[in-house]
């Protein structure tokens, strides 16, 4: 994974929410927080998999307990970034605002973790059929499937 690829889940990602019309649904707020996590979403990932960071009992899979590691890796990383006041672009989101896009971030980054995909495809099948999908979900399946859909382009 690279800057390559964090450019064109984005851009899939933008391209789903216009040409699909996503947009007409989610707020500004949604739109936003879905571009940035895509840039963010696989930051700092060094080459290896989740499964051999848990297998070989790295660093990383100590401190994220075995869990979805390199995506809580990235989303840990996007927020050392914007820790920094030339960095962070939501300098002026008051602290609600913050703790909402950070709760969406760091949500949407591990609902990219592909051991999440059955889940996140039932969720959003009964959230469908229900007639009930939420902004937050529809974020999170716009990222998703932006990043799976690499492999085919």
């Amino acid at each position: 994974h690279n800057s390559y690829h964090a450019y064109d889940v984005m851009h899939v990602c933008y391209l789903l929410m216009t040409k699909c019309r996503a947009d007409e649904y989610l707020e500004s707020f949604n739109v936003l927080s879905i571009l940035v996590a895509a840039l963010a979403h696989d930051l700092g990932h060094d080459g290896f998999n989740n499964a051999f960071h848990a297998n070989s009992g790295s660093d990383l899979a100590v401190t994220y307990n075995g869990i979805s590691i390199l995506e809580n890796y990235s989303a840990a990383y996007l927020f050392r970034i914007l820790r920094k006041k030339d960095c962070n672009i939501f300098l002026r989101l008051n602290d609600e605002e913050m703790y909402k896009m950070r709760t969406r971030l760091i949500d949407m980054i591990l609902d990219t973790d592909a051991k999440n995909h059955f889940m996140l495809m039932t969720r959003f099948k009964h959230g469908l059929e229900m007639k009930k999908l939420s902004r937050g979900l529809l974020s999170s399946m716009i990222l998703h499937v932006s990043d799976v859909s690499n492999p085919t382009q």
